[in-house]
């Protein structure tokens, strides 16, 4: 059986005895520190081999990865990530560089929350549209 660590936070309840003082009962704060078990679920080790053979096949390298059965590329080493490997990057600047936003400035904030930020706001006259009230 493999077991983790657990901490539990409640309350104990108490009730009054039987035909005692309803005063006597109450709640107390509790802190339960154990293990928490899992039956049936094991950690196994050791090599496995293949049907029909009493020794494991070659040498393991690092890391070992995949599962049974997938097409991995040749040699050792971490396994493939998704959208690796990644395209090359175009290190030429753009031809002309981005447009402003016509009727839209930049401003500059800042809250004691989030400390400084940048929003775009509409400039004076730029027409926004607003929700209508529906009747």
């Amino acid at each position: 059986m493999s077991a983790i660590p657990v901490v539990i936070k409640g309350t104990i309840t108490t009730k009054a005895p039987k035909g005692g003082d309803p005063s006597q009962s109450g709640v107390q704060e509790c802190i339960v520190n154990g293990l928490l078990g899992f039956a049936g679920l094991e950690i196994g080790g050791g090599p496995v081999t293949p049907p029909g053979s009493t020794t494991p096949p070659g040498v393991p390298t690092f890391p070992i990865w995949g599962p049974p059965g997938i097409s991995l590329p040749p040699g050792s080493g971490y396994p493939p990530v998704a959208g690796l490997p990644l395209p090359p990057v175009d290190e030429t600047p753009p031809a002309t560089p981005p447009g402003q936003i016509i009727g839209w400035e930049a401003a500059i904030g800042w809250t004691e929350e989030n400390g400084w930020f940048v929003v775009i706001v509409p400039k004076e006259g730029t027409e926004v549209p607003t929700p209508s009230k529906r009747r």
